[in-house]
Order: structure tokens, then C-alpha cells, then sequence
């Protein structure tokens, strides 16, 4: 009776191993998965950047291609009163730049949300020899890192001295404080 009972038990804790070891496998996937989700739409708002640089010159051609094959709310609005069409160059900018400022802030809530950040930021001239620093930075969010670009800024100079201000300033401005 007592052998019966030792194997029974035996059982049951390879029994409760095998699922521990299911439940550790599925969360770290569940991790793994999300981890990879994050970085694909880092990249996609990535690509969306550049997609929405090339409609500024595309705009219209890709207008007039909708229109060409049966839209017919667009093919009416182009239609209508010439001075509220949308699809001038100013036009298509300002819904850019509301996105993009859109995008950022949502950014920034998730930075001023962190207990911790760090910054990233790294100097060089661009090909009109301005000097510029670009700045990316990490924080945690739901107790995980994030890693983010932040902005493009120009700086007069690539001392030590005048980057140090420039990112102090410019997270004071961002986040209220540093």
C-alpha cells in the first residue's frame, strides 16, 4: 500500500513539474512575442516617416490615381470649391507634422511616466555641415526598457560643454524637469 501511494505521489510531482515547466515556457514566449512586437512597430512608425516624406511629392499623382479608379467622395471633393481641396504641399505638411507631434507626445507621456531614463545622444555635421545632435533615449515602461529616438537638434558647437546644455535643456523643455 505505502509503494502504491510513493508512485502516486511520484506522479503527481513530474506531474506538476511538466505543467510548471509549460506555464515558464508559454510566458517567456508571451515575453519574446511582445518584445518582438515592440521593435516591428518601432520600425513600422519608422517606415510611415518615410512614406509620408515621399506623399509629399506623390500626393497629388496618388489623388488623381484614386480618383482614376472609381472613388467617387474623392472624385466629387476634387471636384468642388478649389480652395478647400487639402492637397496643397502646406496642406499635406501640417497633417505630417500633426502626426509627428502626435507620435512624440505620446513618447514623452510614456518617458515622464518612468521613474528612470537615460539618454543616448550622439553628435556629427550633416551634409550642409551644421552640426547636429541626435538623442534617443531609454526608460522603463510596465517594468520593461524601451528605447526610443527622441529628436534631431541643432547645436552650435560639438564641445563637451554645449551638448551637456543642449540635452539638459531640452528635457527640461520635454519632460518639465531633469
Amino acid at each position: 500500500m505505502y509503494c502504491r501511494m510513493a508512485e502516486q505521489g511520484k506522479k503527481e510531482s513530474v506531474l506538476q513539474m511538466h505543467c510548471s515547466a509549460v506555464a515558464k515556457e508559454l510566458e517567456e514566449r508571451k515575453e519574446k512575442n511582445k518584445a518582438v512586437l515592440l521593435k516591428l512597430f518601432d520600425l513600422f512608425i519608422f517606415l510611415l516617416k518615410i512614406v509620408f516624406l515621399i506623399l509629399l511629392t506623390t500626393f497629388n499623382q496618388l489623388l488623381d490615381l484614386q480618383v482614376a479608379n472609381g472613388d467617387l467622395v474623392l472624385d466629387k471633393h476634387m471636384k468642388g470649391a478649389l480652395n478647400a481641396q487639402y492637397t496643397s504641399k502646406f496642406s499635406t505638411v501640417m497633417l505630417l507634422e500633426c502626426i509627428d507631434s502626435w507620435i512624440n507626445s505620446k513618447l514623452l507621456e510614456s518617458l515622464k511616466s518612468s521613474p528612470f531614463f537615460s539618454i543616448l545622444a550622439d553628435e556629427c555635421e550633416d551634409i550642409s555641415t551644421k552640426e547636429e545632435l541626435t538623442i534617443c533615449s531609454r526608460w522603463i515602461k510596465n517594468g520593461k526598457p524601451e528605447e526610443h529616438f527622441v529628436n534631431i537638434l541643432q547645436v552650435k558647437a560639438l564641445d563637451a560643454a554645449t551638448i551637456a546644455n543642449t540635452l539638459q535643456v531640452f528635457y527640461i523643455l520635454a519632460l518639465g524637469h531633469l
